[in-house]
C-alpha cells in the first residue's frame, strides 16, 4: 500500500470519548501519516487530552461538521484523507481495508460499515441491524482523494446535517466513483434514548431534502412516507427475522425522517 492516508477526526466536548477514538486510530496496522484533530467550539478538556496523544490539534471556533471538516482537510498532507468522528472507534484494520478497497479499483473515495459501539442498549443494536451492510455516504467513516474533495468544492457549510451525502453527490456528478468495503469497520456510540434517535431522523430528513433541492432532486417520496405508515410497516415486517421490534423500529425512523421532510 503505498497511499499517503490523513486522518480527520472533528470534536466537540468530547473529554468522554476522544482518548478511546484516538488510541484505536494509534494502533492502525496501517498507520497514517497524520491525525488531526479538529476542535469545533469545545469548552472541557478535548484539546488538552488530544494534544497528550501528540497528534495535531487545531481549534476551530465557527461551529459545525462542515466547518470542521474543512478544517481539517485544509490542514492535511496526505493523498486520501479518512475521516471519522470522535464518538468512535476504529477496529484496528479500519484504515488497511479503505486504502487496500481504493487502490483495488478507479476510485475517488471508499465508505466503510458502522457498527453500534453500544449494542447493548435496545435502540443502538436496532439502528445497527436497520443500517447493516447498507453502502453510505457517511462522515463517520469515509475516506476521499484530498484533490476530488477539493475539485467539488470541499464540504457545504451551509448545510448542519446531510453535509456529508452531499458531498458525495457532488463528487459522482463529477464523474468519479465511491467503493464500499464493508470490512473497514467503525464503533460508534449510537444514540441510547428513541427519543434522541427520532429526533436525529427528523432533523436528518429536513436536512437532506435541502441538500436534494440543491441538486434539483426530486422530494416527494421522502414528504410521502408519513401518509404511508401501514405500507411502511408491512414493507418491514420480515425483518422481524433479525428482531422482533426492527420493523416497528424501522417504520418508526422512516416516518420521522419523512416529517423532518416535510419541515425542509
Amino acid at each position: 500500500m503505498n497511499s499517503s492516508c490523513s486522518v480527520v477526526v472533528i470534536a466537540k466536548n468530547a473529554e468522554k470519548t476522544i482518548a478511546n477514538c484516538l488510541s484505536s486510530i494509534l494502533s492502525q496496522t496501517l498507520k497514517p501519516i497524520e491525525i488531526i484533530v479538529v476542535d469545533n467550539g469545545s469548552t472541557d478538556s478535548t484539546t488538552r487530552i488530544a494534544a497528550g496523544f501528540g497528534v495535531k490539534v487545531v481549534y476551530e471556533s465557527v461551529v459545525g461538521r462542515s466547518k470542521a471538516r474543512n478544517r481539517g482537510i485544509k490542514e492535511s498532507k496526505g493523498k486520501l484523507i479518512a475521516f471519522i468522528d470522535s464518538d468512535a472507534i476504529a477496529d484496528a484494520n479500519w484504515l488497511a481495508w479503505l486504502v487496500k478497497r481504493y487502490e483495488q479499483g478507479d476510485l475517488a473515495g471508499v465508505a466503510g460499515s458502522i457498527k453500534a459501539l453500544n449494542p447493548d442498549k435496545l435502540s443502538a443494536k436496532l439502528l445497527e441491524l436497520a443500517t447493516a451492510n447498507k453502502p453510505h455516504y457517511g462522515g463517520g467513516n469515509i475516506m476521499y482523494e484530498r484533490d476530488t474533495i477539493i475539485e467539488v468544492g470541499m464540504f457545504n457549510e451551509n448545510l448542519q446535517m446531510a453535509e456529508d451525502v452531499e458531498l458525495a453527490w457532488r463528487v459522482l456528478k463529477a464523474g468519479k466513483r465511491i467503493g464500499f468495503e464493508p470490512r473497514a469497520v467503525v464503533y460508534h456510540a449510537h444514540r441510547e434514548s428513541m427519543s434522541e434517535l427520532l429526533r436525529q431522523q427528523y432533523n436528518f430528513g429536513k436536512w437532506s431534502t435541502r441538500a436534494r433541492k440543491i441538486h434539483g432532486m426530486k422530494t416527494w417520496k421522502q414528504r410521502a412516507l408519513l401518509f404511508a405508515t401501514p405500507l411502511l410497516l408491512l414493507r418491514n415486517l420480515p425483518k422481524i427475522r433479525l428482531h422482533p421490534f426492527l420493523p416497528i423500529f424501522m417504520t418508526a425512523t422512516s416516518v420521522a425522517y419523512s416529517a423532518g421532510a416535510l419541515a425542509a
